[in-house]
């Protein structure tokens, strides 16, 4: 059904941020390596259940930012909090565009799965069944991680490669799905800070095969793991996500769409819209 658009203006939701103190039942391992490229070495935050055997789910959390800035501390409560739940949790550092323009950020992305499943018997992390999380830039990548893992021409750079970069599940948070589109290519045109071509390696009509190979909606396949999306009440519900769904339908993959009242972008990392997404994915995983 369609929905009709929300007021521009949110209501007025005095948010707070989420504490990050570590919780007593949680074990932190910070900065591990997980790839590195001459003197350049990319790390993760990881979080470990400190009772049971084990081996738990994992979890990667990317973190957003338009692809040229931001770190994983947008990530650390949600990560730690579902690590409280049973998962090992992994919060990773990326390669921005300002360093290194797409598919340098998948790369990387796909190297932290491989890195899990490399050191799973380190960190007590079963290899068969790791999901992501991402919200905004990090939901396209979150997308883009989960919907590619069977991809040849994105499957071939990064660290680890002798282990398998798929995914048995994604969750996108306000994150874009389809680069190509007119809405997507306008936006990207008229962005003065030109985000997404800085992250593309150029504009539409200079590197328009880098747009679709960026854009999740085109590796979408039997192999595609379940999806979901979650988007805040003042921040586009239900217009990212139409054509992939449909993608999604014609192949069977299981798919759930969530929407977070009175939620900003972005609404992750911030009560009241903190405990209502945490659940979500709890659910989901």
């Amino acid at each position: 059904t369609q929905r009709t658009a929300p007021p521009q203006t949110p209501p007025p939701v005095r948010a707070k941020r989420v504490n990050t103190e570590t919780p007593e039942t949680v074990r932190a391992y910070k900065k591990l390596v997980y790839a590195k490229y001459g003197d350049r070495e990319l790390t993760l935050d990881l979080y470990q259940p400190k009772t049971g055997k084990g081996p738990f789910p994992a979890v990667v959390f990317i973190h957003g930012g338009g692809w040229y800035k931001g770190d994983p501390s947008s990530y650390t409560a949600l990560a730690q909090h579902l690590t409280d739940k049973g998962y090992v949790t992994l919060n990773i550092f990326y390669r921005l565009s300002g360093e290194a323009p797409f598919p340098t950020a998948i790369h990387d992305c796909k190297s932290a799965v491989r890195w899990a499943r490399a050191n799973a018997q380190t960190f007590r992390i079963d290899p068969n069944n790791i999901g992501s999380v991402g919200g905004s830039a990090g939901g396209h990548l979150s997308g883009l991680l989960g919907t590619s893992g069977k991809s040849s021409k994105l499957n071939k750079d990064g660290a680890h490669l002798e282990f398998p970069s798929d995914l048995q599940a994604c969750v996108v948070m306000a994150g874009s799905m389809d680069l190509t589109t007119d809405r997507s290519r306008l936006s990207a045109s008229e962005d003065p800070r030109r985000r997404m071509n800085t992250f593309m390696g150029g504009t539409w009509n200079d590197a328009s095969s880098n747009f679709k190979l960026a854009s999740p909606i085109t590796h979408v396949s039997r192999a595609t793991p379940p999806m979901l999306f979650m988007d805040g009440e003042f921040d586009s519900p239900g217009e990212r996500y139409p054509e992939i769904i449909d993608k999604l339908n014609t192949f069977g993959i299981h798919h759930e769409s969530h929407v977070i009242k009175d939620a900003p972008h972005p609404f992750w990392s911030s009560h009241p819209f903190f405990d209502p997404s945490l659940n979500i994915l709890t659910d989901f995983f």
